[in-house]
Order: structure tokens, then C-alpha cells, then sequence
């Protein structure tokens, strides 16, 4: 908010302290007269009501003068203490007041300064007797875990300047702001964050304000805004700031009443709707006005280019028309940042970001010399970008010129300390890498036609470099990668993807132990990965495809880097087995070990990996910031937040084909129930389908081509609901494909082929022809089973061919036809068992005879040799 008044405000009391004490300051230092006695015990009896005081009172001892305490400011004539100075530390737990607030403090009868602010209160309530404390010219209770209602005692403090209760979260409530009708001389009130949605008169309370100078009241839940006032008596506002509220109307006349005074205008997000008024034009100390992110239709008003002190302009993301021309922007000539961005504006300069533009660039620009933020993206330009664009400001920070057809070499960019942010996604620059200060923060250079060595590097990771972001893919950088990584202590991301890079990777990488993103796939790296990557246990992708990498896959990526979400390795020449120590790694999502020359058994352990046993579709790859550490960038920048690329969805899945993998398909890979993609294809896997492969519903394509797995296809496969993709082919599978609801015939023959002893639809091989369905240790039952389930959907009524049916006629009356005589006749049946005896008596002489005469032919044979 207006940092610059509060920091006048703050100058004001200081100096009126100055004058009450006749020159006495708050510095600690040698003097004569004492803190009262009834004043130091009071503090002592308030310090203990703390359970984490040692950050805080280490020097608060009761043998000593108060006013020598850390935090305690004095009268320098009277001894009177007049400041508590307890602002907490939110980064720091040991740093943060926590326990209850004494009733002590009335005994400070000349504390006029009372800071507790950034604490941690535990949702107590805020202290009535607060309004007690009637010296009281500055009270921050900001960001303090305060809860409840605010007490309206304190509107017994007539001379209090400062308030605020902002950043305590919507458990800070007011039930109405009449309360602040006794505060007449209130300059700075900031209750952002409060919920106000009880109060419908709240801007009659603090028209009652005369001396307010900054007004905050972002998101309190207001939905009541007046259009008028019948008169306006906060005449001395300079900034406002009522954003992420729910007016849903349009801006409000007595806006414009408040008088010239207005520095600072912040509505963003408030549902206004209707035309931006030409009214602002006679804002003239207007230097930031902010409508982002609301209903607003028509014209950006003419009368804004009035506005010569102008620095931040955002009018971004609502429903503006028309053509923004030169003349609207150059009078504008301290604008620093200017967002027109998402509306449905047209120019006929160049343009800004997400805009319908021309193809020159806005040569406007030029007369732009105090911009800190440019954002060009995403505008359709296709020029060379001009030399004087490149020192256009010293001030500029923030530089996105991203998603164009932007051509030309970019100069060197090591002089300008200021900048740290810049994005040239998807453009056409070429020539060598620019060289940049080490100030940078995020570099992003991706998808362009820079070439040549990445040596310019070494120089922006010099010592007490500040880079966080580096993004170079997708350019036609070649040589080796430099070893000088020694100072990347901030680097979170690098992604050197998609160039013509060589060499193996340099053991200094593994100083970079921040690291979250090591991206260097499809280059022609070789060697082996080097050890001292296990330094980087950040890291939450890996992906080293598509090179010519060698050596094992190392057993330290599944003991140090236990974050790991993502490992890509594919394409590579790594050898041996598969890790057992992969399996340590509990948050991997994606695994990708394909076409490599990895051989042995699939480890069973890999069923335990447990984030694919998980429900969820997805993770996010490459620019997923907003789970990184990134909280270098200046978020004063408009903007800046947008900078990156949307996270790009990667499913669940795992690749370990064409390699030399051999033995059965663990039985554990069902346990993976979140996993989305399998792909086993291409090796020299046996055995059979796991039987409750069905247990993986969230499947969506699987492949097991290429193998040597054996037996039926299990049934429980028609359980995979939602499977898109299926290969089974070049198998040894046999008997019937399973059938329910045509699930399976669904993808066509192909899925099936080179599977010899494989039937039924989508292939033309009819089940019932065949005698046996494949290898004799298959399971028959299951096979039987399949076949009646197969009949039943062939018609007929039963499901049986008519030429089958009189086959099974013909030879149940054939049998039953010679049987039921003997059955009935009691002298047929002797006659025919006796008839039967003596022909098997005869065949009995006749093969005894014959082998005799065998055996005495094969002996005279023998003796004649």
C-alpha cells in the first residue's frame, strides 16, 4: 500500500516525540534520568505473560533501567517509557510473541508508540482496555492472529494517527465502524482483511475522518458502496485502496470530490462494471491507479494521458474496446508500468501483452525512459526489435517479450544491474547467448535460434549471483556444458533441453543443491551420471533422455534424492539392472527408463511406489513455480506472477520398453493404482498376464507388445474402464480374447496380431475350431470357461451352430440307439460280452505270436551282421 505516507506519517510522530522531549530521541543511550519504577515492573509482569520471551526480553533484566531494554523507548526528561517496539518476525517461529497480553499495560501511562504486529496471539481477541491506553498516536496490531470482534473502546483513543488491524485474516470482525467517529485525528487506518460485511453505513463512518490520509480496506467483504455523498469530509485522502471487495456497481461519484489530493487509487477486483469516467483526468497527483480485474466496458478515457506523473497504470483484464493510439501514451512519460492486457483493445502502434496488434514494433516506446516493466507478449509482432529498445531505461527490471516473431541479435545486457527478470520465449533471436549481470534472477531464453558455445554462462554465475531460473531449450547452443556451476546457490531451475550440446556433465552441477528442475534431455551428452548429482536432494525432476549416457543407472537416485517426482532416462545406452533402491522413492509419478540396454527381472518392489498407487491423474512438469521456492521475484512488479508458462499436465505412467528385461511381470505392478500408462513393449518378458491386472483401473493405455508372455488374457482386463490404448500383439497369448460390452474387440485386430494361438473377434480365428488353446501348463479350466462365454454370444437361442447341434444329435441317438437293447435284454447282453471276450482273446494270441516272431527276426538279422 502507500508505503511512501506511511513512512511521512511515521517521520510526523517521530518528529512530534522530538519536540514533547525537547530533542530526547528513542536511540538507546547513556541516560540520566531512569525509567519509573512502577513502569518497570509493569513491563516485567507484561513479559510474562509469554511462553517464548528469549528472542524478545533477553535484555529486559529487572536489576537494570528500562530504558536500556531492547524495544523500549523513553522520555528522555521524564523517564517516562512512550514506546514498545514488538514487531515479530514471521519467518522466524523463535521470533514471534505467543501468550497473553497483560493488563499491566495500563501502568504505561505515557505509551504513545505500540507495535505487535507479525506475532502470533493464537486467535485471541483484542484486548478492551486497548482504549484505555489514551496516549496512544500509533497502534499496529497487523498480521497478528488477532480474533474476534474489534473492541470498540477503541474509539476512545482521540489521539491516535495510526491503526492498523490488516492481515489478521477474516476472524477479525466489526459488527460497524461507528467506533471510529472518536478518532478525529486519524491519518493512516488499514483494516485489510477485516470482515465488514455486517456494515452497511461503513463510508458514512469514515467520511467522519478528516484528517485521513491512507485508507485501506482491501478485501473486507464489502458489497454496499454509495454512489453519493451529500458531502465529502475526508478531503485529505491521498491513497485508497478498497481492492478484492463485491460492489458489483459502477465507480462511485464522490470518488472525484475527495479532491486533487489523491496520490494513490487501488480498486482491482470489485465487480465495477460500466464506463472508466473521464473524472480521473483531473486527478492531477494522481501516480498509480490500479482497475484491474473488473466489468469495466467502452474506451480507455483520452483524459488519462492527462495524467503527467503517472508511473503505474493497470486497467488489465476487463472488457475495454477500441484503438489505443500514440497520442494516448506520450505525455505518459514517467509510466513505469502500464498493463492493458486481456481486453479487446486494438493498436495501431505495436502493443502489449495478449492484445490484438500490428506486426512494427511500438516504436512509443521510445519516449518511455523510467519503465521498470515491460511486457510485450504474446502480440503478434514480427519486426527486428530497434537498438534503442535494448537501453531504453536503466530502471527496467521486469522484461517480457515472449510468444512474438521477434528477430535480431540481443546486445550485451551486463550493464543494466537493474534488471532481473526477462522472457524471450518463442521468438526468432539469434546470434550468441547475450551475456547479463549475475543480478539476474530469471533468465529464459527458450525456443529461438541462439547458437554457439555456452561460455557467456560462467560469467552470470560469478560470485554472489542471484539466479534462480535458467532457461536456454530449444535453441541450437552446441559445444560442452561449462563447469562453473560452483556458485549456483539459488538456482532452482535449469533446462538446457533440445540443443546440439556435448561433452559429459560436469561434476560442479552437484554445488547446486537448491536444485529442483534438471532438464537437459535430447543433446548428445555421454558418459556416465555423475556422482556428485546426489548432492542435490531438492531435486524434483530429472530428465537426462534422449543422449548417450552409459554406465548403471546409480543406486544413490533412490537413496539421497527421496523429493524425486520425476526421472526420465530414456534413450540413453545405461546397462545392468534396475535399481532396487527406485523403489525408495515414494513421490515418483513418472518413470521413463526406455530404450536402454537394462536387463535382469523387473524389481517386484516396484508395487510399492506409493504415489502411483494414488488416485489422481497428473503432475506438472517443467514450469510448475508455484510448488517451487521462487519467492526471489519483486512482487511489487505488475505482472510478474504471470511470467511463466502454464504447468503442463504429465500423467501417471512408467516406461521401461525396449530394453533386454526379462522373467514374469511382477504381480505387484497391480498395487499401482493410480498409474495411467504402462509400457513394457520390446523385451523378453515372460509368463502370463498378471491375473488381477483388473485392480489398475485408472488405466488408460497399456502395451506388453513384443514380449513372450504366454496364456490366456486374464479376464479381469475388462475391468479397465477407462483404457484407451491396448497392444498385446507379438505375444504368445492363446486362447479367447475376454468379451464384455465389446470392450476389447473395440481396438481392432492389431492390438492382437502374432499371437498364434489367439481367438475369437476382432480376429477372424474361430474359437470353436480349435481342439486346444495353447501350451499345456496354461490353466484349462479358465480356458473352458472362456469358451462357454464365448458360445453364448454367438445367437441361436443357446449360442450353439446349427451344424454342431446335429452332430451332438446324431451322436447321442447313435449311442443310445446300440445301448438301449443290451440294457433291456438280458440274453442279448450275455451273447454280446461273450462275443466280446473271445475277440479280445484272439487279439491277445495274435500280438503275442506276432512279437515272437519279431523278436526272432531282429535276432537272426543281428547274428548275420
Amino acid at each position: 500500500m502507500g508505503i511512501i505516507i506511511f513512512l511521512q506519517i511515521l517521520s510526523i510522530f517521530i518528529g512530534f516525540l522530538c519536540m514533547e522531549t525537547n530533542g530526547s530521541t528513542l536511540v538507546h543511550q547513556a541516560l540520566e534520568v531512569q525509567c519509573k519504577e512502577s513502569e518497570r515492573e509493569a513491563l516485567l509482569k507484561f513479559k510474562e505473560g509469554f511462553k517464548n520471551h528469549f528472542g524478545y526480553f533477553s535484555s529486559w533484566k529487572a536489576e537494570e533501567d528500562c530504558c536500556q531494554w531492547e524495544r523500549v523507548g523513553c522520555n528522555n526528561e521524564t523517564g517516562h517509557v512512550i514506546a514498545l517496539d514488538l514487531q515479530g518476525d514471521k519467518g522466524a517461529v523463535t521470533l514471534q510473541l505467543q501468550g497473553e497480553i497483560s493488563r499491566s499495560l495500563l501502568n504505561l501511562t505515557h505509551l504513545s508508540f505500540l507495535d505487535l504486529s507479525q506475532n502470533d496471539f493464537n486467535k485471541i481477541q483484542i484486548p478492551e482496555f486497548f482504549g484505555s491506553l489514551s496516549s496512544l498516536n500509533y497502534l499496529n496490531l497487523s498480521n497478528a492472529k488477532f480474533k474476534g470482534t474489534i473492541p470498540n473502546q477503541i474509539g476512545n483513543l482521540s489521539t491516535l494517527q495510526v491503526l492498523d488491524l490488516s492481515g489478521n485474516g477474516f476472524s477479525l470482525t466489526a459488527n460497524n465502524l461507528d467506533w471510529l467517529r472518536g478518532l478525529s485525528s486519524l491519518k493512516f487506518l488499514d483494516l485489510g482483511g477485516v470482515d465488514l460485511s455486517k456494515d452497511s453505513h461503513w463510508l458514512e463512518a469514515i467520511n467522519m475522518l478528516p484528517s485521513l490520509k491512507e485508507l485501506g480496506l482491501f478485501a473486507c467483504k464489502l458489497q454496499n458502496l454509495p454512489d453519493s455523498l451529500s458531502y465529502v469530509n475526508f478531503t485529505s485522502l491521498e491513497v485508497l485502496d478498497l481492492s478484492l471487495n463485491s460492489f458489483n456497481s459502477s465507480i462511485p461519484n464522490w470518488l472525484f470530490k475527495i479532491g486533487s489530493g489523491l496520490v494513490e487509487i487501488h480498486l482491482r477486483r470489485n465487480q465495477f462494471h460500466g464506463l472508466i469516467p473521464d473524472a480521473f483526468g483531473n486527478m492531477t497527483s494522481l501516480v498509480e491507479l490500479d482497475l484491474s480485474e473488473n466489468n469495466l466496458q467502452g474506451h480507455v478515457p483520452k483524459s488519462l494521458a492527462t495524467l503527467s506523473r503517472l508511473t503505474v497504470l493497470n486497467v488489465a483484464w476487463n472488457s475495454l474496446e477500441g484503438i489505443v493510439t500514440d497520442v494516448q501514451l506520450l505525455n505518459l512519460s514517467n509510466l513505469r508500468v502500464l498493463e492493458l492486457s486481456s481486453n479487446q483493445l486494438a493498436f495501431d502502434i505495436a502493443g502489449l501483452s495478449c492484445c490484438n496488434l500490428g506486426q512494427q514494433f511500438p516504436n512509443w516506446l521510445q519516449t518511455q525512459k523510467s519503465l521498470s516493466f515491460i511486457d510485450i507478449s504474446k502480440s503478434g509482432i514480427s519486426d527486428i526489435v530497434p537498438n534503442w529498445f535494448w537501453n531504453l531505461s536503466p530502471e527496467v527490471q521486469y522484461m517480457n517479450l515472449s510468444f512474438n516473431g521477434l528477430r535480431g541479435n540481443v546486445p550485451d545486457l551486463s550493464l543494466n544491474r537493474k534488471l532481473s527478470i526477462i522472457d524471450l520465449t518463442h521468438n526468432r533471436f539469434s546470434g550468441s547467448l547475450p551475456l547479463f549481470s549475475p543480478n539476474m534472477r530469471v533468465v529464459i531464453l527458450s525456443r529461438n535460434s541462439f547458437s554457439g558455445p555456452l561460455s557467456n554462462l560462467c560469467e552470470m554465475i560469478s560470485v554472489n549471483n542471484f539466479l534462480g531460473y535458467l532457461d536456454l531449450s530449444d535453441n541450437l547452443l552446441s559445444g560442452p556444458i561449462p563447469d562453473c556451476w560452483n556458485y549456483g546457490k539459488d538456482l532452482e531451475v535449469l533446462n538446457l533441453a533440445r540443443n546440439n550440446l556435448s561433452v559429459k556433465i560436469p561434476d560442479s552441477i552437484g554445488y547446486l543443491v537448491q536444485l529442483k528442475m534438471l532438464i537437459f534431455e535430447n543433446n548428445g551428452l555421454y558418459g556416465e551420471i555423475p556422482p556428485s548429482l546426489k548432492s542435490c536432494t531438492s531435486l524434483l525432476v530429472i530428465d537426462l533422455g534422449l543422449n548417450k549416457l552409459s554406465g548403471a543407472i546409480p543406486e544413490w537416485i533412490g537413496e539421497n534424492l527421496l523429493d524425486l517426482r520425476i526421472l526420465v532416462l530414456n534413450s540413453n545406452a545405461l546397462e545392468g539392472l534396475i535399481p532396487l533402491q527406485l523403489c525408495q522413492l515414494k513421490a515418483l509419478k513418472l518413470l521413463n527408463l526406455a530404450s536402454n540396454r537394462l536387463s535382469g527381472r523387473i524389481p517386484s518392489c516396484v508395487g510399492t511406489l506409493q504415489a502411483l498407487t494414488e488416485p489422481g491423474s497428473s503432475c506438472y512438469y517443467n514450469y510448475d513455480l508455484k510448488t517451487l521456492s521462487m519467492m526471489h521475484l519483486e512482487r511489487n512488479i505488475t505482472g510478474a506472477q504471470r511470467l511463466f508458462p502454464q504447468a503442463v499436465p504429465v500423467v501417471k505412467s512408467m516406461d521401461l520398453s525396449s530394453n533386454n528385461l526379462s522373467g514374469e511381470i511382477p504381480s505387484q505392478f497391480t498395487s499401482l493404482g493410480g498409474l495411467l500408462a504402462l509400457n513394457l513393449s520390446r523385451n523378453s518378458l515372460t509368463g502370463t498376464i498378471p491375473p488381477n491386472i483388473g485392480a489398475m483401473e485408472a488405466m488408460e493405455s497399456l502395451d506388453l507388445s513384443w514380449n513372450e508372455l504366454s496364456c490366456a488374457i486374464p479376464d479381469s482386463i475388462l475391468s479397465l474402464s477407462n483404457l484407451s490404448h491396448l497392444n498385446l500383439s507379438h505375444n504368445k497369448l492363446s486362447g479367447p480374447i475376454p468379451h464384455g460390452k465389446n470392450l476389447l474387440s473395440k481396438f481392432g485386430a492389431t492390438s492382437y496380431l502374432e499371437n498364434q494361438n489367439l481367438c475369437g473377434p476382432p480376429l477372424s480365428k474361430n474359437c470353436l475350431e480349435r481342439e486346444s488353446y495353447g501350451a499345456p501348463d496354461c490353466p484349462k479350466m479358465e480356458l473352458q470357461e472362456r469358451s462357454r462365454s464365448s458360445e453364448e454370444e454367438t445367437g441361436n437361442g443357446m449360442g450353439i451352430p446349427p451344424f454342431y447341434i446335429s452332430m451332438a444329435l446324431g451322436f447321442i441317438i447313435g449311442f443310445w440307439g446300440f445301448w438301449t437293447p443290451l440294457l433291456l435284454n438280458t440274453s442279448w447282453r450275455h451273447a454280446y460280452f461273450k462275443f466280446l471276450g473271445s475277440m479280445i482273446d484272439e487279439i491277445y494270441v495274435r500280438v503275442v505270436v506276432g512279437v515272437a516272431k519279431l523278436q526272432r527276426k531282429l535276432q537272426s538279422q543281428r547274428q548275420g551282421e
